[in-house]
């Protein structure tokens, strides 16, 4: 399916994904996602189409692909690079019930269900990378949001993109202003990065903490989170992050 969509070959996507509310946060898409509230579909896909074909790069964010679907995509494209972004399990969940996604009551399931895919990606990672070495960079979200400037120019690098003054103009405005900012469905708006991304520790509920962490203590040590009490977590003085017990697999972290 992901080739059909760096392929720009609408035809063969299901509809569902290309009716997607998500479309409509791309400048590149939002076009075709108001036309589709107008105009018979057949017309807006050749729209969609003529947007996509004469790009020279095709950036697609995906959630929660798992990454050992990955390798028949590298084996078809010479060009393709993958980034790889993990993130603190507990500030998923977090942010899953917050959002009204995940039932409460669920949570055990959900995490011990997330923290076996995470796991599983990271092992299928460590294979990928091995034959695929330069076109997959792990990173973990914390990392990246702690030093934006730095990291992203490295991200722009390995992608063989030119990090321009607008780039850089960009990520100054949205990741290291003051204030938390606020977020609309988990799109963060400007504000200081890190501020925003620790937010969770000040807001999750001491149950589901420790559900979480029964269920995804072999996540924390794999990733490189400390496992804290819900006081110690609420003190965001206190660093949660520590080196990965397999830091070679990461290229930031």
């Amino acid at each position: 399916m992901l080739n059909n969509w760096f392929n720009c070959d609408f035809t063969k996507i299901n509809i569902g994904d290309l009716k997607n509310d998500h479309l409509i946060h791309s400048r590149a898409t939002k076009s075709y996602f108001a036309c589709l509230r107008k105009s018979p579909f057949p017309f807006c896909i050749k729209m969609l189409e003529s947007v996509c074909v004469p790009k020279a790069r095709r950036i697609i964010k995906v959630v929660r692909l798992r990454m050992k679907s990955i390798e028949h995509i590298l084996r078809k494209t010479d060009n393709l690079r993958i980034i790889y972004v993990v993130r603190d399990p507990r500030a998923q969940i977090h942010s899953l019930i917050k959002s009204g996604l995940l039932d409460p009551k669920k949570v055990k399931v959900h995490s011990r269900e997330l923290c076996e895919d995470v796991m599983s990606d990271f092992n299928s990672t460590k294979v990928l990378k091995r034959a695929y070495h330069n076109k997959i960079f792990m990173v973990k979200y914390e990392a990246l949001v702690k030093n934006p400037l730095l990291h992203f120019r490295k991200l722009f690098s390995f992608s063989n993109l030119p990090f321009t003054a607008k780039v850089d103009n960009y990520i100054r405005h949205h990741m290291l202003e003051t204030g938390t900012g606020y977020e609309s469905n988990f799109i963060a708006k400007s504000g200081n990065s890190t501020l925003i991304a620790n937010m969770w520790r000040t807001a999750i509920n001491k149950e589901h903490l420790s559900i979480i962490d029964e269920a995804c203590h072999m996540t924390y040590e794999t990733f490189g989170y400390r496992q804290l009490d819900i006081k110690s977590l609420d003190s965001l003085s206190i660093d949660i992050q520590s080196k990965p017990s397999e830091a070679d697999i990461f290229d930031l972290y």
